[in-house]
């Protein structure tokens, strides 16, 4: 064997070594490649990113992902954490930045207390926004860390912010108080909402309520006597955001601090969204609602929530989270169904109504150029098992970064 085809073996001996594992059911388990010199010994932050040993992937040929969970940020390196808390005239080693009230603090500007007693204005610093990683977690442990790529990645960023305080600290526009309470400015935020965010209201402007002062060593506002911190009435009635949906590609992966590794996700803005119960309740059940309405409406979140544990690579998954984080206002319609209703019969309510299961096929009939898959969501009185089951039905294409309802809902009775 000469020279040249040894190398080749070796490549390729290398590259199967390092194949990522693209198994639906988890997150690839190749190894970091090991680096040599100052990035190396840092051990962490750095997103490396996959097989550019052995050619880089295409974007064609990327792995999809449509994840659900709850946004946080990891600080992989001490010495940034105590970069960021100097900014904030805090003495290293403390908790500083690591505490989401500080850091968004921090991102956003405004007046603080600081160490000495005094108080300190700041302009905003939403630039260190990517000083951190952003994680994704489900039950507590992250599962992707989160890093916005391209032409708009700034923007990207402060959809990160917008949404990390919607699940922090409450929905807008109901947490402009909350962040005026503590001296933080929002008008970093103002640029995105207005040309990026989509929504149709934020509440932007705020209204102008007077900064609540904060005592020393509390940045969300006073305690009392047991060094409790105390809620205020502002702080008592905002709703947050329970869960963030996040479509994207697979880019490379990253360490952190606690020496876990997780792949990272480009996100695309157009498909990221929060989404809180309450705040879904209520903009759907505009003209009020019955207690049966709500218990039932809470339930289908919930069990929907369930079905997004997952990692949501494989096209399946990728279905059944989009479903679930995507149709909440036609299942909110169903009370009115006619068909809904005489499923129910006298001798139920809309809260006897549970969900059975949540199936997802291949639909082989689809356009050119698209992957579709059918979801059917089962539902059934539990007051009646023998009675059926109602079946809300739509077919999903999965073949681009942002999956897409391609078909009105389907809404049928079948047997048991």
């Amino acid at each position: 064997m000469n020279h040249a085809q040894q190398s080749a073996e070796g490549q390729s001996n290398i590259c199967s070594s390092t194949t990522t594992d693209t198994r639906a059911d988890q997150p690839s388990q190749s190894v970091v490649p090991q680096e040599t010199g100052e990035k190396a010994s840092s051990g962490s932050g750095t997103v490396l990113p996959y097989d550019c040993g052995c050619g880089c992937k295409s974007e064609a040929g990327a792995q999809l992902v449509y994840a659900v969970g709850k946004i946080n940020y990891d600080i992989p390196l001490p010495g940034t954490q105590d970069s960021l808390n100097a900014m904030l005239s805090l003495p290293a080693n403390t908790v500083g930045v690591l505490d989401p009230s500080a850091f968004i603090h921090y991102l956003l500007g405004g007046s603080r207390p600081i160490a000495s007693g005094k108080t300190k204005a700041y302009h905003g610093a939403m630039a260190d926004a990517e000083s951190v990683v952003w994680t994704l977690e489900q039950d507590g442990s992250p599962i992707y860390a989160i890093q916005p790529t391209r032409a708009f990645a700034a923007e990207g960023y402060k959809q990160l912010v917008a949404l990390f305080i919607e699940q922090s600290f409450g929905a807008w526009p109901t947490v402009y108080s909350f962040l005026q309470s503590i001296g933080a400015k929002p008008d970093c935020l103002y640029e995105y909402f207005s040309c990026y965010s989509g929504e149709e209201d934020h509440g932007w402007p705020p209204l102008p309520l007077p900064p609540k002062p904060a005592r020393e060593g509390s940045p969300g506002g006073a305690k009392d006597q047991k060094g409790d911190e105390k809620k205020t009435e502002d702080q008592t009635e905002i709703l947050k955001a329970e869960a963030a949906a996040f479509p994207g590609q697979i880019v490379g992966k990253v360490r952190l601090r606690s020496g876990q590794v997780v792949e990272v996700i480009s996100p695309v803005m157009r498909g990221t969204q929060n989404w809180a119960t309450e705040t879904l309740f209520s903009k759907f059940f505009t003209s009020g609602y019955t207690p049966e309405q709500q218990d039932f409406f809470h339930h289908l979140v919930r069990r929907l929530m369930e079905e997004t544990r997952n990692y949501g690579r494989s096209p399946e998954d990728r279905t059944r989270n989009f479903a679930a984080t995507n149709l909440l206002d036609a299942f909110s319609k169903l009370s009115g169904d006619a068909n809904f209703k005489k499923f129910i019969g006298p001798n139920s309510t809309i809260a006897d109504i549970w969900v059975d299961s949540i199936s997802v096929i291949r639909n082989d009939r689809c356009r050119t150029l698209s992957e579709c898959y059918d979801f059917e969501l089962k539902l059934f009185d539990g007051s009646d098992i023998l009675k059926g089951k109602f079946v809300v039905a739509g077919t999903v294409d999965v073949k681009s970064v942002v999956p897409a309802l391609i078909s009105d809902l389907r809404l049928k009775v079948v047997r048991s």
